[in-house]
């Protein structure tokens, strides 16, 4: 929020103590980065200078809904089954070999990336395979339309894999995790755009790109590991949402008559106006405002790539737990994101009332219509 230039406080007795309750008051919140506890000063020296009290929400212990469990996330493929005497047959062309690897004790305990690797190996190779067994005698013929249909089937059913190994994988769940609270005012977007970029690129595999590039599925998961912020962005911006709009509430409460028409509370001078604006720079566009936009930019950095994995993955039963997390806390236009940016305009809007109750045309009688005067204000 841009903010127009402040009078010159430092002149004025007030000035001089809001300068004096900074050192005093703000000093531990800001060498412990602490976002509750700036917003925790905020209130606190809001409360002294308008005297009226701000209460504290209830901060969020974890997302609403949560993250869904991989047990509940998961999704079973058909499962096919062929002879010895077919594996045997199999075994002259590459997906003979995949099929023994698949089938191996190792193969049977792959990890969901794995098993997306090796679909995607099967459905290459599959069709050289059956133009070197028809080739061969008739005797063949059966087994090809019996590899033919298990393509078919695999084709239809790859979002299957593609959606196990990342959705409904361990890294995923790791993402969204949210054991470790909210983000300090510390913290750097940049972590995130490198998150966005390693979701980007599952993007592309999941779109069609050159199957070869799997074999970098596990360098992508362990960048996922190694990034674990969403599900601490969301529950920070979560927070923060509703610390903005519990200021809000009482500033709105503050400047509006019973009967709801816009009022200015008696002791809302020239001199408290002053004192307030500079509380709103100092702690509020000191320090809350530049963690709210590292929330903003972190969380754009990773939220369009997942959207867009989701849709690019193809299965027919998407569950309906995951559908209510995505539409809260995965679409930047909806959900939690609507509301962060509709609680930082309100509270900026207020703020413009504080400071100025006179409306931007500046006409008199205006003013008039819509404000009423000093003495009229309940509060």
């Amino acid at each position: 929020m841009q903010m127009p230039a402040l009078h010159d406080w430092r002149t004025s007795v007030f000035g001089a103590i809001l300068v004096a309750a900074s050192i005093s008051g703000g000093c531990s919140s800001e060498l412990l980065g602490n976002p509750e506890a700036d917003f925790d000063d905020y209130r606190q020296r809001l409360e002294r200078v308008l005297e009226v009290s701000f209460e504290a929400p209830e901060p969020p212990e974890v997302l609403k809904p949560r993250y869904p469990q991989r047990r509940d996330l998961q999704r079973q493929a058909s499962e096919f089954s062929l002879g010895i005497l077919d594996i045997f047959t199999l075994d002259a062309c590459t997906v003979g070999q995949l099929v023994a690897q698949r089938n191996s004790a190792l193969g049977k305990v792959a990890s969901a990336s794995a098993i997306w690797r090796y679909e995607q190996a099967f459905l290459a190779s599959v069709d050289d395979c059956l133009r070197l067994l028809g080739e061969d005698v008739s005797e063949v013929t059966q087994l090809m339309t019996a590899l033919a249909e298990v393509r078919d089937v695999k084709r239809q059913e790859l979002g299957i894999a593609q959606w196990n190994a990342t959705f409904a994988s361990v890294e995923f769940q790791a993402l969204f995790s949210t054991g470790d609270g909210l983000l300090q005012r510390d913290f750097a977007a940049a972590r995130s755009q490198q998150l966005g970029r390693a979701l980007e690129r599952l993007v592309g595999y999941v779109q069609g790109e050159d199957t070869a590039a799997l074999d970098d599925l596990e360098a992508i998961n362990a960048t996922l590991i190694a990034n674990p912020y969403p599900g601490r962005v969301l529950l920070s911006v979560e927070a923060m949402t509703a610390e903005l709009q519990s200021i809000a509430d009482t500033l709105e409460t503050l400047l509006t008559h019973s009967d709801g028409t816009p009022c200015r509370p008696e002791r809302l001078d020239d001199e408290t106006t002053k004192i307030a604006m500079n509380v709103l720079e100092l702690v509020y566009v000191g320090r809350i405002q530049p963690y709210l936009a590292e929330l903003q930019k972190a969380g754009h950095a990773w939220i369009g790539p997942l959207a867009e994995l989701s849709n690019a993955i193809r299965i027919s039963n998407k569950p309906p737990d995951f559908q209510a997390f995505a539409a809260r806390y995965l679409d930047p236009e909806a959900g939690v994101w609507a509301a962060f940016q509709a609680a930082s305009q309100r509270h900026a809007q207020l703020w413009t009332r504080v400071r100025a109750p006179v409306p931007p045309s500046g006409n008199a009688e205006a003013v008039a219509a819509t404000i009423e005067p000093v003495s009229g204000c309940s509060r």
